[in-house]
């Protein structure tokens, strides 16, 4: 992955996009679930709440959309801001207080209750979430 002349991360396509290794690098690859992060007492802290355990230097998370799930019980609360049916998933963009949106890959036509302006609350798997160093 280049950036204005600079290579950033090189590797196999599917590694590096498995695995990006800066903010910068997920951003290039069109994640938008990138905000800055940091570990506190073993907890990785975000501007949408506390994402489970972390661990090591974080200076960013990248939280996966596929991770991201309509849950009830969620511990993160938003509206829904749009709903686009994508074929295999339908994407919702979430609008969360004093927090940049979140972006959710629900798979299928997702729950027509599930519209613009509409309440959810949402559950982020830990394995949907990487920490980035820098």
């Amino acid at each position: 992955v280049m950036d204005e002349g600079r290579v950033l991360q090189d590797g196999p396509p599917a590694e590096v996009w498995a695995a990006p290794d800066r903010a910068r690098v997920a951003h290039l690859l069109g994640f938008t679930n990138v905000v800055p992060a940091s570990v506190v007492d073993g907890r990785l802290r975000t501007p949408w709440g506390d994402l489970g355990p972390g661990a090591g230097p974080v200076a960013a998370v990248l939280v996966r959309p596929e991770g991201v799930h309509p849950d009830g019980l969620g511990p993160v609360e938003g509206v829904v801001a749009s709903r686009t049916f994508a074929g295999t998933h339908t994407r919702l963009r979430v609008a969360v207080a004093d927090a940049p949106q979140l972006t959710v890959d629900v798979p299928g036509a997702a729950d027509e209750r599930l519209v613009s302006g509409a309440p959810i609350r949402l559950r982020v798997d830990p394995a949907a979430v990487q920490g980035l160093p820098r």
